[in-house]
């Protein structure tokens, strides 16, 4: 898509405006988990702190552990790039946490304990 221009003022394509809303999502559900934890964010509170609806998030994440999954994955990316001790073991945690979720039947709350006892060793 090539930005369109009305009024000879250039507009975002859909894809920027996509692009652009996701990480605002993503942005500020991280922040709000970090503040106040995966069970009091709401979508609500998600969507006002990203200046969104809440239709727009329901549109990009239907459910919140699809946001959880994306701020996770974005968390992936950023500490990818990053060489020190410390991000290689929040990688190795997010790694061991993915296994757990994807390999057995253990809920999403075991494996929040399971992280937060790596976490401690």
């Amino acid at each position: 898509n090539q930005p369109s221009t009305k009024g000879g003022v250039v507009r975002p394509t859909d894809v920027e405006n996509t692009m652009r809303r996701k990480e605002s999502i993503i942005e500020a559900a991280s922040e709000l988990f970090a503040n106040i934890g995966f069970e009091e964010t709401t979508i609500k509170a998600i969507a006002k702190r990203a200046g969104l609806s809440t239709g727009i998030i329901f549109y990009y994440f239907p459910r919140k552990i699809d946001i959880v999954n994306a701020t996770v994955e974005a968390a992936k990316v950023s500490l990818e790039n990053d060489s020190s001790r410390s991000a290689q073991r929040a990688l190795e945690l997010i790694a061991e946490v993915n296994h757990v979720l994807t390999t057995s039947d253990t809920d999403h709350l075991t494996a929040t304990r399971i992280l937060i006892a790596n976490t401690l060793r």
